[in-house]
């Protein structure tokens, strides 16, 4: 069987409805499709969208990110269900991380569920690293992690082989 390539590329209002039914199956409180639209009028906003190659007609997953100065902010990010454990959301976040190295940005920051453990590990083994804990961040009152990716002196996609992709790396402080 032939692998399917898949890439990144600029979202487009073709691609909101299958966006939106993505994030409404994937995140709560779920952006609305007129979110993701303001999206792509911001002008320090980038909506990247996963799509095959070959049609281009899939939308596999999608990230939203600011970039305004030295920080990029990670403020949306979700794979399709039946699309997921095949490595897109990691091929999709080393896509941002590699965008703000070229563009001499300094770190990525995002905020997740502390409940959201696959996302943590994934986050973790990435090289991002837990700065606080958020008290009651999100509306039904979950608290979040906000993580740091800083780029000075880090290899893309690189990760130490110590504690990074398991929950003792959760520093006790914030548990």
């Amino acid at each position: 069987m032939e692998k399917v390539v898949i890439t990144h590329r600029p979202a487009s209002t073709d691609d909101l409805d299958q966006v939106a039914n993505i994030e409404a199956k994937s995140i709560r409180p779920p952006w609305s499709k007129d979110s993701f639209a303001k999206e792509l009028e911001k002008k320090h906003s980038h909506f990247w969208v996963l799509t095959d190659d070959e049609t281009d007609s899939i939308v596999h997953g999608y990230v939203v990110f600011s970039f305004p100065a030295e920080q990029a902010h990670i403020q949306t990010i979700a794979i399709k269900h039946d699309s997921r454990g095949q490595g897109f959301a990691k091929q999709l976040l080393r896509a941002v991380i590699s965008y703000v190295l070229r563009k001499k940005g300094e770190s990525v920051v995002l905020e997740v569920r502390v409940s959201n453990t696959a996302a943590l590990q994934l986050y973790q083994f990435l090289g991002f690293v837990i700065i606080h804990r958020m008290k009651k961040f999100y509306p039904d009152g979950e608290d979040a992690y906000s993580l740091l990716y800083t780029l000075n002196q880090q290899k893309i996609g690189e990760a130490d082989s110590d504690d990074q992709t398991n929950s003792d790396s959760i520093p006790k402080n914030l548990n």
